[in-house]
């Protein structure tokens, strides 16, 4: 979303439909709230902790169905989790969680510097490549352990980080002349 300035209103650009519209944006840091706003971002934040946080969820009925030989789809009685162990994560993922700020438990999944999200991208695919010539699903693979393989392969092959960085250059010098 692109913001623009009219008459000290500010207007965020977002496309419905194919279609392009101009919508106001008109809260600040410093904003003064109504109950309603209140209400509604609170609503939003508790909405993005536990979208956040499902995959911590998942992962303890991952652990507990391979720990007691279970098959990938038993059924898992919830009480049986360590649910102080998830109460604990929660309260520390809560207390760290800034609205607005992308990511999920661990932090951040993708970077927003330009080069570094493309060096991610490139490692991802790399990653996918080899998880597959070792037949292993992706969609088995948590998270967690997806991030630590990327990160792994940043910190083995310096040369991604190159390609990441002539990839954006190549692509910062390209101008499309008037369409």
């Amino acid at each position: 979303m692109s913001e623009t300035q009219v008459n000290d209103v500010a207007y965020g650009s977002m496309t419905i439909q194919g279609l392009q519209f101009d919508i106001k944006t008109p809260y600040k840091e410093g904003h003064m709230i109504t109950a309603g706003e209140a209400s509604q971002l609170n609503q939003v934040r508790m909405e993005n902790i536990r979208n956040n946080f499902a995959s911590v969820v998942r992962n303890a009925v991952q652990d507990y169905r391979k720990a007691n030989g279970l098959d990938e789809e038993a059924e898992v009685p919830l009480d049986q989790l360590d649910k102080d162990d998830l109460d604990e994560k929660l309260s520390q993922y809560d207390d760290s969680y800034i609205m607005g700020m992308r990511g999920g438990p661990t932090g951040p999944r993708t970077p927003q510097d330009p080069v570094l999200r493309e060096a991610n991208r490139i490692a991802m695919e790399k990653v996918k490549v080899a998880l597959k010539k070792k037949n292993i699903a992706i969609s088995s693979v948590s998270k967690e352990s997806m991030d630590k393989y990327i990160t792994g392969v940043l910190g083995k092959y310096p040369d991604i980080m190159n390609e990441a960085k002539r990839r954006v250059n190549a692509v910062a010098e390209v101008t499309l002349a008037d369409l």
